[in-house]
């Protein structure tokens, strides 16, 4: 595994040859291999393939916000081929109407080519039973599969931040069926990582923590593969919004035990919001060539890309190998968001990488 940080003039630039078909992988540290039956090196013009994905999440009934966005992707890339929703559509209590204008943005914009997994928010009184809305909603599962890429859904299963055994079991058991070669998006709403919580919300001792996440961890760990995206903590009090962070990196997950920093072997990824003055959400392009697929991420609000926010190339390679470069942006370095966070001096949240 090799992670470093590159400029954002090299971050560009190897984009660049990426859309045009070039295999640029040794161009962020290394070159993917050639495996038995992998082929050369070269793509040829009939292996190279492109697709584009989107990742959104808590819109809290913004949906307009939500819908000019949708639509600006739509005029700068010509096509979706997938967006996954991670959950929250409405805020603080389930309203049908807020669900039908949602639905109906995706349906007019994208039909068939979306996903919506659930929050705390699809767990509220009067939600309807998920699974029974279509085939665009699934709390958990498979929700899109190609030969380069899978995204399989995560979602709240209650109201509370916690991971099921039985979703966690579920997950494992589909991680060792998919091949390793390709990324698999596992798109959850709760993040892994011991959080702090707005000013406002009512949480004793004042931290947000997953019940299971370890547990969930330990699964994840053994899939390099995987890029795990979150929602749920829409404020910048959480060093890690708007931030991708590669397998190394280690974060406390228990308040029992806060010295304790649990390292990651994936690659772990917010996903964005689209309410209280926010509205960014996250492209995957996801490349492949005979090197391998490698996935350009990276943050775009409306229709900018956002340079101060991280940015990633992650590759994984015929045979399994993955890698990982990272641009830290302008202003999202772990140490200046947890001093705007007003955590600085707490221990709990000291820097990780």
């Amino acid at each position: 595994m090799k992670n470093r940080s590159i400029s954002r003039r090299e971050f560009l630039k190897g984009a660049g040859a990426m859309a045009a078909g070039v295999a640029a992988i040794s161009l962020f540290g290394g070159c993917a291999s050639d495996s038995a039956g992998g082929g050369s090196a070269a793509a040829s013009a009939e292996e190279a393939r492109h697709s584009v994905l989107a990742f959104a999440s808590d819109q809290h009934a913004e949906t307009p916000g939500f819908e000019a966005w949708v639509k600006d992707q739509l005029a700068a890339y010509g096509s979706i081929d997938h967006l996954s929703f991670g959950g929250d559509i409405c805020d603080k209590a389930w309203v049908p109407e807020v669900f039908d204008g949602f639905k109906a943005v995706l349906d007019t914009l994208l039909p068939g080519k979306y996903s919506v997994t659930t929050g705390n928010q699809e767990n509220k009184p009067g939600a309807p039973v998920w699974d029974t809305l279509g085939p665009g909603f699934t709390r958990m599962g498979e929700a899109a599969r190609t030969e380069d890429y899978a995204v399989f859904h995560l979602g709240a299963a209650q109201e509370a931040m916690n991971f099921p055994d039985g979703d966690i079991d579920a997950l494992a058991a589909y991680l060792n069926d998919t091949p390793a070669s390709i990324p698999v998006f596992v798109v959850s709403h709760f993040p892994l990582h011991l959080s702090v919580p707005t000013a406002t919300h009512d949480i004793p001792g004042g931290y947000r923590e997953a019940v299971g996440n370890a547990k969930l961890m330990d699964v994840l760990n053994a899939h390099p593969n995987v890029i795990f995206l979150w929602g749920h903590n829409h404020t910048f009090r959480d060093p890690r919004y708007g931030t991708i962070r590669p397998a190394g990196a280690k974060f406390t997950y228990t308040i029992a035990n806060p010295t304790d920093k649990k390292a990651i072997n994936f690659t772990y990824t917010n996903i964005g919001s689209f309410c209280r003055g926010d509205t960014y959400g996250l492209i995957a392009e996801v490349d492949r060539s005979s090197a391998g697929v490698s996935v350009r991420m990276y943050y775009v609000d409306t229709n900018i890309p956002m340079e101060t926010k991280q940015s990633a190339v992650v590759t994984v390679s015929p045979d399994g190998a993955v890698s990982a470069e990272i641009t830290e942006g302008t202003a999202t370095d772990y140490a200046e968001m947890q001093a705007m966070s007003g955590f600085g001096d707490d221990p709990n949240f000291m820097a990780e990488v």
